[in-house]
């Protein structure tokens, strides 16, 4: 079975296909989707029973989506207030660096994937 990290490592890949071939709303979409997946995989009943080091990978995963989901946010598909909500959620367990962290990660992906 994928851990959490291998699939958002497939979706990285499946992310720079649709850059690619500039579809960009689907790159937004598909932010948008791995976004809302690690926000469910933070819920309290899906984190019971993780060690901490799992636990804090998903949260970064988490802002990692969400900062890649307000780059590509387009109107109608998702809006570019992801990272905010996350970091809001998560401001009880993460500190600002690793947060600032995620977010630069996510603007790297974001740049070598040809984003604007």
């Amino acid at each position: 079975m994928k851990t959490e990290l291998e699939h958002s490592r497939e979706a990285v890949n499946h992310l720079r296909t649709f850059a690619q071939q500039a579809r960009w709303e689907r790159c937004a979409r598909h932010c948008l989707a791995m976004q809302q997946r690690f926000a469910l995989c933070c819920e309290p009943t899906f984190l019971y029973g993780l060690d901490y080091p799992e636990v804090t990978a998903l949260m970064e995963l988490w802002l990692y989506w969400a900062a890649l989901q307000d780059l590509y946010a387009l109107p109608g598909v998702c809006g570019g207030s992801a990272f905010a909500a996350a970091c809001a959620k998560l401001s009880a367990f993460l500190d600002e660096s690793e947060a600032e962290e995620q977010r630069r990660k996510a603007a790297v992906t974001w740049r070598e994937l040809g984003g604007q």
